[in-house]
C-alpha cells in the first residue's frame, strides 16, 4: 500500500507552518476533530446528516496551484457517491486572512468563479487558523492539498494527498482497504518526513527568506551528504537557479536534460513549461532549452501526450517557427478532447494557443 501519499518533496511548497514546532497528535484511527469554519461559502444542506456515510474533508487553498488540479477528482467524487460520501472542502493558509477577515470575501469570490466544479458545501478557516492547527498541523501535514476520509464511526481512516483520494476512498468502499497496513505506513513516512523536515529546516527558510543564492549553497551541501535527497530536488534548484543567475539555470537545465532527467517526460516538460509560461523575472528565456525539454519529452511519450504537444508547440512559437507551432498544437487538440483527465480549462486554452498561432501567421 505504497504511495499513501504523492511521492514529492515537499520543501518545494515552502509550508505556511515551517516554522511550527513537529508535534503529531491526531493519527489514523482517532476520532476527528469538529468542523468549526469561520464562514461557510457554500453552507451544508439544512437537517443534513452524515451519519450513515463516509466523510471527506478536504483542505485547499484559493491561490494553490495544486488545489486546482485536485478539484475535477473531488466533483467526480462528490456526484458519482452522493449516497455514500459526503465532501466538504475547507479553504486554509489564505494570505489575506487577519483581523478583517477579508479572506472570506477572497475565498468566496474564487468559489462563485469555480462555481460546478465545486459541486459541495465550502468553509473557510477562521483568522486564528483554527482548522488547519487542529487537522493539519496536529497529524503533521504542512500544506494542501490534503483530504482526511472519516469512517461511520467518527474515526479518521485515512489522511493523504487529495491526488490519491479517489484510489484509497474506492479501497475504503469495497472493503479491499487494509487500515493496519495503512496506519503502520503512515506513522512510517510521518517519522520519515520529520526527519525530512528537520533536514531541510535551514533551506525552507532561506528560499522562503527570498535567499536563493544561499539557499541554493544549501540545497548543495545537502546533496553533497545524501546524494538521494541531491537527485530529488534538481527542479528546485532549476527554479531557484532561474531567480538569480539564469545563465547558470540554463546550464544546469541542459546538463539534466543530457543525463538525469533525460527519460522523465514529466519532469522534462515542467521544466520546459518554467521557461515558456511566462515566469515573472526572466531575462531572457532560453527558448531554444524549452523546445529541446519539450521535444525529449514528445519523443518519449509518442507525441501523445497533448500537456506536452502543447509546451512543444508554443516552445516553437517563441523561437519564430509558426508554421510548426500550428500543426503540433493542431495535432494536440484532440488528443487532449479525447482525455477526460485533462481539465476543460486546459483544454480552452490549448484552442486559445492555436488561434493566436493563426493570427500571427496571418499577422493579426
Amino acid at each position: 500500500m505504497r504511495s499513501r501519499r504523492l511521492q514529492v518533496v515537499a520543501v518545494l511548497c515552502l509550508l505556511a507552518s515551517a516554522d511550527a514546532a513537529w508535534a503529531i497528535s491526531l493519527k489514523p484511527g482517532d476520532l476527528a476533530p469538529p468542523i468549526k469554519v469561520g464562514k461557510w461559502i457554500k453552507p451544508p444542506p439544512a437537517g443534513a446528516s452524515a451519519a450513515k456515510k463516509l466523510q471527506v474533508v478536504a483542505f485547499f487553498s484559493s491561490w494553490s496551484n495544486p488545489s486546482k488540479q485536485t478539484y475535477p477528482s473531488l466533483a467526480k467524487i462528490a456526484r458519482t457517491n452522493a449516497g455514500k460520501v459526503s465532501v466538504t472542502a475547507i479553504a486554509v493558509f489564505e494570505k489575506d486572512a487577519g483581523p478583517n477577515n477579508a479572506h472570506y470575501a477572497t475565498v468566496a469570490a474564487f468559489v462563485k468563479q469555480m462555481g460546478d466544479q465545486m459541486p459541495y458545501p465550502v468553509g473557510v478557516d477562521n483568522a486564528q487558523g483554527t482548522m488547519a492547527r487542529t487537522w493539519l498541523e496536529a497529524s503533521g501535514e504542512r500544506g494542501v492539498p490534503v483530504s482526511f476520509v472519516i469512517g461511520r464511526d467518527g474515526k479518521i481512516q485515512w489522511i493523504g494527498h487529495t491526488m490519491m483520494l479517489e484510489y484509497f476512498l474506492g479501497q475504503i468502499l469495497t472493503g479491499k482497504y487494509n487500515f493496519a497496513e495503512y496506519r503502520a505506513e503512515w506513522l512510517k513516512d510521518k517519522e520519515q518526513e520529520e526527519r525530512e523536515y528537520k533536514l531541510f529546516q535551514k533551506f525552507n527558510a532561506l528560499a522562503e527568506a527570498g535567499r536563493y543564492k544561499e539557499a541554493v549553497a544549501e540545497l548543495d551541501r545537502i546533496g553533497k551528504a545524501y546524494p538521494e535527497y541531491g537527485r530529488r530536488m534538481v527542479l528546485v534548484r532549476f527554479s531557484l537557479l532561474l531567480k538569480f543567475d539564469e545563465p547558470a539555470a540554463y546550464a544546469f537545465g541542459r546538463e539534466l536534460l543530457n543525463g538525469e532527467l533525460k527519460d522523465q517526460s514529466g519532469l522534462l516538460w515542467l521544466m520546459a513549461r518554467s521557461l515558456l509560461d511566462e515566469t515573472p523575472g526572466l531575462k531572457s528565456p532560453d527558448y531554444k532549452l524549452a523546445l529541446d525539454l519539450s521535444q525529449r519529452a514528445a519523443d518519449l511519450t509518442k507525441h501523445n501526450d497533448a500537456n506536452i504537444l502543447t509546451a512543444l508547440a508554443y516552445a516553437h512559437f517563441k523561437l519564430g517557427n509558426v508554421d510548426k507551432a500550428i500543426e503540433i498544437q493542431t495535432k494536440a487538440i484532440p488528443i487532449g478532447d479525447a482525455n477526460p483527465d485533462i481539465p476543460a480549462r486546459n483544454k480552452e486554452l490549448m484552442r486559445k494557443r492555436l488561434e493566436m498561432f493563426t493570427k500571427a501567421k496571418s499577422g493579426q
